[in-house]
């Protein structure tokens, strides 16, 4: 999905609802080493501009997700906040920020990966 907007433009991967929650998910196909911080900060201009109530950055790899895409978050959520939301793990290579935003990997398997984050999610708001 593309926007034309004046703040934040570019391509929405993918833009879901899942009951009345909205989901938005981007997806990098390249190596974690091939992923820069414009796409972090990209995503992280997307997901403030969107609000959805779930965001997922999916890199389609079996790498680990904490030695360089972990950091480049932690790094732009310390550029944009004054007191930032630790970057946590869920399991394995599946983590969350304020347990709506998600970092995952698609080890194992993407079904099953996003099937837990989204797990995680509906479970925290049921408490």
């Amino acid at each position: 999905m593309k926007f034309k907007r004046p703040k934040v433009g570019g391509d929405y991967d993918i833009i879901a609802k899942i009951e009345a929650s909205i989901i938005y998910m981007e997806i990098k196909s390249s190596p974690p080493k091939q992923i820069c911080d414009k796409e972090i900060i990209a995503f992280w201009d997307r997901v403030e501009d969107l609000s959805p109530d779930i965001s997922i950055f999916l890199v389609d790899t079996e790498l680990r997700m904490k030695d360089k895409i972990v950091p480049m978050f932690e790094a732009e959520l310390h550029r944009r906040y004054k007191y930032p939301d630790p970057v946590e793990r869920i399991e394995k290579e599946l983590f969350h920020i304020n347990r709506k935003t998600f970092i995952i990997n698609s080890k194992d398997s993407i079904e099953v990966n996003i099937g837990t984050v989204l797990k995680f999610y509906w479970n925290r708001n049921r408490k």
